[in-house]
């Protein structure tokens, strides 16, 4: 090819550009931010002769600047369209009307295409993009599939590429998310690019073991962490109480922040290493904790107890502190009297019925109001635990996981039906009460909701402002009618009577009943002495 010019060139792609049926104003832009920029670069370094190699070297320069925040990313795709436009020109002596492909498809890998329906990869970059795939099917807002995908993801592979390692490696994923988080610690990334980077990685593991990722929050970063023995000895424990099955991951989550709550105050007062403990230890810090948290004192017992024993079993060669925890503080209790029927009006008055999440809110306050109803059984209820026909709610409990039915309140049920036909957003979801925005998926809770319009109603000051003040009122209405404890019982889903107790300590009237004379007292003596 011979040599041209390269303001020969533009100029010969400019005119072809305004034969097209094009504004002015994008004319304008592709000359300013397209060919201009070309040109400058050209001018700058002496070259007056169009080169496809100096042009596509300018190109992914301009590419970094965009990925690194330095250059609109508009202004640089009028700056690629040029340089194909003056491949083309060049080559051709025209320029082709057909869409360019896309950047991604030819220069990131994070775009590489891998075949379907195939077992998880041990190698890291098409792991990543079984798992971009996996991302792409999720109920999310294009943006936020962007912002895995680049943040997220690009962000994974970039580590993977600078130490050195392809092959999957939790042990790896653990040691990126150990130097994100210090990154974000020292204010190096926002918490945004963090919260992209755990996820994506969270996203990563669960593919590589399951082949499938899920959509829910994670919990909350614990940045406070104990000395790295106790850590080791704490992330032992997680992993076999998970294993175990026994209890519920936010159980989990509870006895292992418990724990580690507990160790961080030991290492107060002198021991860092779980060998150095002692029983004179262990009573220290326990006096310690009560002293500084009186509230969490009854559940830390608790969790340390389990973490002992864990402990003894798994690694006897250490200190065995069960001795020093047999003491049970006494359970903190607190009466709280519930949501009165006033109550109860006040709060569903200040509920704006007209909007669609005025709609949805309506109707799980209603719910619980209504039935008493826990407040993960009415996130979690489902389309088939309504037999509209037949006027009933069936379900299973999440807590005890015993089986309860009820009928259907014809207000509670027209407010249900209002929401589904004129409020929820159209989804595939099995739950009825999803999120008013994308991912529509179940809420995570209902306490949120009910605190909210009950602070407006009631005052901020009110305590106990969640859904269990429904069903806290709903007990105390019960027993103060009359109603037998075994037919509460069946209301409320109870699995023992023994749980009423908290109802009859909130009504005035069940403790006079409970209080006695000295009637039934024998006298031994006419007077006393």
């Amino acid at each position: 090819m011979d040599a041209i010019m390269i303001t020969d060139l533009s100029s010969r792609v400019l005119d072809a550009m305004r034969t097209r049926d094009l504004k002015a104003k994008s004319i304008r832009e592709f000359e300013r931010y397209g060919l201009r920029r070309i040109v400058s670069h050209f001018s700058e370094h002496g070259w007056i002769n169009y080169s496809k190699e100096a042009v596509w070297a300018f190109v992914l320069q301009g590419r970094l600047k965009t990925e690194s925040g330095q250059l609109p990313a508009y202004q640089w795709a009028h700056t690629r369209r040029a340089a194909v436009y003056l491949e083309q020109m060049a080559e051709c002596g025209s320029i082709q009307e057909a869409p360019l492909r896309k950047w991604e498809a030819d220069h990131n890998r994070l775009f590489r295409s891998v075949p379907q329906d195939e077992l998880p990869a041990q190698g890291m970059e098409i792991l990543i993009c079984q798992v971009r795939n996996a991302i792409a099917k999720l109920d999310l807002s294009e943006k936020a599939k962007q912002n895995y995908l680049y943040c997220g993801l690009g962000a994974v592979l970039k580590y993977c590429d600078l130490v050195g390692e392809s092959t999957y490696s939790k042990d790896l994923l653990d040691a990126f998310l150990a130097d994100t988080r210090e990154k974000y610690l020292s204010g190096e990334i926002k918490r945004a690019a963090w919260q992209n980077i755990r996820k994506s990685v969270f996203w990563i593991e669960e593919y590589q073991k399951t082949g499938v990722i899920s959509h829910h929050r994670l919990t909350n970063t614990v940045f406070a962490y104990a000395s790295p023995d106790f850590e080791r000895l704490i992330g032992e424990y997680g992993a076999y109480i998970r294993s175990a099955g026994y209890l519920k991951e936010k159980t989990c989550y509870v006895y292992t922040n418990a724990v580690r709550d507990f160790l961080r105050r030991m290492e107060l007062l002198g021991p860092t290493e779980y060998d150095q403990l002692t029983l004179r230890n262990v009573t220290d810090c326990i006096s310690k904790t009560a002293t500084e948290a009186p509230l969490g004192i009854f559940n830390t017992m608790v969790a340390m107890r389990s973490f002992a024993q864990f402990v003894s079993e798994i690694h006897p060669e250490l200190p065995n502190i069960t001795a020093a925890l047999i003491c049970t503080p006494a359970k903190r209790r607190r009466v709280y009297m519930g949501y009165s029927d006033e109550d109860a009006h006040k709060i569903l008055a200040v509920i704006d019925r007209k909007t669609a999440q005025g709609k949805r809110d309506f109707a799980m306050v209603m719910l619980a109001y209504s039935t008493g109803l826990r407040g993960s059984d009415i996130v979690n209820l489902k389309f088939e635990n309504i037999d509209w026909k037949a006027g009933e709610i069936r379900l299973t409990q999440k807590k005890t996981n015993i089986p309860l039915a009820f009928p259907l309140d014809v207000t509670v049920g027209n407010a249900i039906a209002e929401y589904i036909l004129k409020g929820r957003p159209e989804c595939d979801s099995e739950y009825i009460f999803v999120r008013m925005m994308r991912p529509y998926t179940k809420l995570g809770s209902l306490w949120s909701t009910i605190a909210r319009y009950a602070h407006t109603a009631l005052g901020a000051d009110r305590k106990m402002n969640g859904p269990h003040a429904f069903r806290r009122g709903m007990g105390r209405r019960l027993l103060e009618a009359g109603i037998p404890s075994s037919m509460i019982c069946d209301v409320l889903g109870h699995a023992s009577a023994a749980s009423l107790r908290q109802y009859t300590a909130s009504s005035l009237e069940c403790l006079r009943q409970c209080a006695r004379t000295m009637e039934s007292i024998p006298v031994m003596q006419e007077e006393l002495l």
